[in-house]
């Protein structure tokens, strides 16, 4: 299988371990991050995040949906995968 990038888009409720969460979980898959961007904002008590990686071994998309549900269920997150060919 060869490699594959993706996009995730997510937010939700601000508060501590969101970062280490989602980045743990994706690690724990061998997913690479090519870039992470995030922010804060205060007004709203939102999170937003924004992770470009890419898989470094055979997993499917299927796979990696399944596997961040366990992470995305305790932070109460809204989120999104794109393949980067779409």
């Amino acid at each position: 299988m060869k490699k594959q990038d993706f996009i995730l888009n997510l937010s939700c409720p601000d508060r501590v371990g969101i970062v280490a969460g989602v980045t743990s979980a994706l690690a724990e898959m061998g997913l690479f991050l090519l870039e992470l961007s995030q922010y804060s904002d205060p007004s709203t008590g939102q999170f937003f995040m924004r992770i470009h990686f890419e898989t470094t071994k055979a997993i499917s998309e299927e796979d990696i949906i399944k596997n961040f549900e366990k992470v995305a269920t305790p932070f109460s997150l809204t989120w999104e995968l794109h393949d980067t060919l779409y």
